[in-house]
């Protein structure tokens, strides 16, 4: 594998099984690697305006959010957090998260207003 070729945002959204987003995002706000140091994605721009991306690079952004214990991404996050002690109490006492759980309240129907109700009344 090339790891110098340069791809389309699509086509890099594609090998990575990422978002398109997620590679805008790491070419505008970077991505930290394992080290602690941030890294931008190495871009070049078609005639046409079209960006493409350094192939190495995107790979790279991938597997380092994969692992990154702090990632939305990062693979086992959780058990992560609790072999450093850091576990979010709530996962701890199994309570809800904040807009992880709907809550189906119950409501009677409301009683339909117009001409028939009007007449009655």
């Amino acid at each position: 594998m090339n790891r110098d070729a340069f791809l389309t945002r699509a086509q890099a959204a594609k090998v990575t099984g990422m978002r398109e987003s997620a590679i805008g995002n790491w070419r505008a706000r970077g991505w930290v690697t394992p080290e602690g140091e941030r890294r931008h994605l190495t871009v070049r721009r078609r005639k046409d305006g079209t960006l493409e991306y350094r192939l190495g690079d995107v790979l790279d952004a991938e597997r380092d959010t994969r692992n990154n214990p702090k990632s939305r991404r990062g693979g086992d996050r959780l058990a992560a957090l609790r072999a450093a002690g850091d576990a979010d109490q709530r996962e701890d006492k199994k309570l809800p998260r904040a807009g992880h759980e709907v809550l189906r309240l119950h409501c009677p129907p409301r009683p339909t207003v117009g001409p028939a109700v009007w007449a009655a009344a």
